[in-house]
């Protein structure tokens, strides 16, 4: 449940940020870097605990708080961001692309039409 906050974050930010900025590729930008800064911690903290242990050892961090604590007493608030800036340079790219198309889209959806007197549909500009 929690890690599909990353999409509600990074719609309602991109929502927000298009009002303020006119370019798509900007706002897009702005609000992949905002959502994946706020929900990353808890990927690293999943990802953690999914980790298998080696042979013979038992399970390290298989529950939350204990492995939160690990994580803040390990590395400091840094230990939550660790490979995070190699997931901006996967993703920033894709979400650029993605509200790009989505803008392109939606002028394409929402284009007022209207019907000529013999009764095809034409595009009103």
């Amino acid at each position: 449940m929690l890690l599909s906050t990353h999409g509600a974050v990074l719609l309602v930010a991109y929502d927000q940020l298009k009002a303020v900025c006119p370019s798509t590729l900007v706002a897009s930008l702005l609000a992949k870097v905002f959502a994946s800064v706020s929900t990353y911690p808890v990927q690293v903290v999943r990802s953690v605990m999914q980790q298998r242990p080696s042979a013979g050892m038992e399970q390290a961090h298989a529950a939350l708080l204990p492995t939160i604590s690990s994580l803040w007493i390990s590395g400091g608030p840094l230990a939550f961001y660790r490979g995070l800036s190699a997931q901006l340079i996967r993703t920033v790219p894709q979400a650029m692309a993605f509200f790009s198309f989505y803008e392109i889209i939606l002028e394409q959806l929402t284009y007022p039409w209207e019907l000529t007197n013999s009764g095809e549909p034409v595009a009103i500009r």
